[in-house]
């Protein structure tokens, strides 16, 4: 195995309504282009768009029109494959941001 640093930027903001404040989070972490729409791609899994929150949170980032797609075709403990997947997406989408 090979040694690396990881160093993630890793925020947890949670309470009441936070969602609301999603297009300003997303803005703050570098979502931002000099020309064009920010894009942003929203990784969940199904129970999160069962649920309706990847509807709410989209909705309100394609309000402050940020172009936005999402993938969310994988389970639990994902195999390589869906991975490999994921990835494919990014590279095709190209997103300025992840969620």
């Amino acid at each position: 195995m090979q040694p690396f640093d990881l160093h993630p930027r890793t925020r947890i903001v949670f309470g009441p309504n936070v969602s609301n404040q999603i297009n300003e989070l997303a803005r703050s972490l570098g979502g931002v282009l000099d020309s064009g729409r920010p894009r942003v791609l929203v990784v969940c899994d199904p129970g999160i768009v069962a649920a309706g929150h990847f509807d709410r949170i989209t909705g309100l980032l394609r309000d402050n029109d940020w172009e936005v797609h999402a993938f969310h075709e994988f389970a639990e403990n994902p195999t390589s494959a869906m991975v490999n997947a994921g990835v494919s997406v990014a590279a095709d989408f190209q997103p300025d941001l992840l969620i």
